[in-house]
């Protein structure tokens, strides 16, 4: 027993309690009532959060006891009583947010929806904190939407839907154009304004709302006249567009269409594409001080997005990128490496064999990256080695000390 009372919901027990007739008390009434207080339905396991949504479900909604854990909320409610609205729909005031297994030990979570707040939800529920058996009042919390199975919306406090149509459309392609883009094509219109060029959402890594997508708009405005013969419709709605995305490897690429009516945005389709990384590759070769007061780098270095160039290279002495009283010196990965472009199918120069006059001695840290110039984000670090210097020889008198370049 000790052990199932310290999770967020318990199976409640069957005994009937009698649904009114109709809702008697408003959501915001609802909540000035319950919030602070501990709500014990059933007599069972202390006030767990299922408790709380079978008041609510019998004072506010007017619908018949509900049964089973919180993550089964969303199947057993009545549907007389309650939309059903899967977990990418945008919730509102009064929705009942479900979550799955994946919370509460395997039991779920459950709670009444009081802001949408993009991607968590502000709720009124309980047993929210450890202990969690049932000892901790009702209080309102933001909760992450991850987890989320749907959302319980009481048909008694949800206006008719109106009319109006959701966009139509079509994703034709989705391809890598280069490491760290993508192309995206297609077509979409709504219905309730025919002529208009939509907005359209791209969100890679997932759908609308999953946790980690990356979104992006482009517009339908290209010209379509296979859509607009097929529809009989005038104006332009394709898309065809270039994205810089910072996902990599394997992604499922959703478009929507965004309404202009009363239809609300619809998803068009998804994709899966293959993002390969965009950022420099390369390798640290040898770290070397042959000569007093100078050291040698030796290595090779490409951007992926941007093969043929030949990329700047910053060399760190005494230590890494960002520490304190570090040397930086700047060379160019400019010589010929043909067994580099042989094994990565290349072309251009990208090799760095350089001397460096430098100013530390004794036992340094010597650290090389590559600086990106496509559409990456990082410059990528080709490690660290350690070299011991020695003191230059100081120049005989009358004598130009010169200088070594890179």
């Amino acid at each position: 027993m000790a052990a199932l009372l310290s999770l967020f919901a318990l199976a409640i027990s069957t005994i009937a309690v009698p649904a009114p007739a109709h809702a008697a008390m408003s959501v915001d009434q609802f909540v000035a009532k319950h919030n602070g207080g501990k709500w014990d339905f059933d007599g069972a396991y202390g006030a767990q959060c299922v408790d709380l949504i079978q008041f609510y479900n019998r004072d506010v909604v007017g619908a018949p006891r509900l049964t089973g854990n919180a993550k089964d909320l969303f199947g057993t409610a009545s549907g007389a009583h309650y939309h059903k609205l899967g977990s990418g729909t945008a919730p509102v005031k009064g929705d009942v947010a479900v979550w799955g297994a994946s919370v509460g030990g395997g039991y779920g979570h459950a709670g009444i929806v009081l802001a949408d707040q993009g991607g968590s939800v502000r709720i009124l529920s309980q047993n929210n904190h450890a202990p969690y058996n049932g000892t901790t009042p009702t209080e309102i919390i933001s909760m992450s939407k991850a987890g989320i199975i749907g959302y319980l919306r009481p048909k008694n406090l949800t206006p008719p839907a109106p009319t109006g149509h959701a966009p139509i459309g079509h994703v034709d392609s989705v391809a890598v154009a280069e490491p760290g883009r993508i192309a995206v094509r297609g077509w979409a219109f709504d219905r309730d304004d025919a002529a208009r060029s939509l907005a359209v959402h791209v969100y890679i890594g997932g759908h609308a709302g999953a946790p980690g997508v990356e979104g992006h708009e482009v517009r339908a405005d290209k010209s379509r006249p296979d859509v607009n013969s097929t529809h009989k419709i005038s104006g332009n709605h394709g898309f065809d567009s270039f994205i810089n995305s910072r996902k990599v490897g394997s992604q499922q690429v959703c478009v929507y269409g965004i309404g202009v009516g009363n239809g609300g945005n619809a998803l068009i389709g998804c994709k899966t594409v293959t993002i390969p990384d965009p950022n420099p590759l390369g390798k640290f070769e040898t770290a070397a001080s042959s000569v007093p007061g100078t050291i040698d780098v030796k290595g090779w270095s490409f951007d992926r997005s941007r093969t043929s160039t030949a990329l700047e290279m910053h060399v760190y002495v005494g230590g890494e990128a960002g520490n304190a009283n570090v040397e930086v010196h700047k060379i160019r990965a400019d010589v010929a490496r043909s067994d580099v472009n042989n094994a990565h199918g290349i072309s251009g120069n990208h090799g760095f064999d350089s001397r460096l006059a430098v100013k530390k001695t004794g036992t340094q840290k010597i650290c090389v990256y590559a600086i990106n110039t496509g559409v990456g984000w990082n410059n990528t670090s080709l490690g660290c080695k350690t070299v011991s210097i020695e003191v230059a020889a100081a120049p005989a008198p009358g004598v130009g000390t010169g200088s070594l370049g890179s």
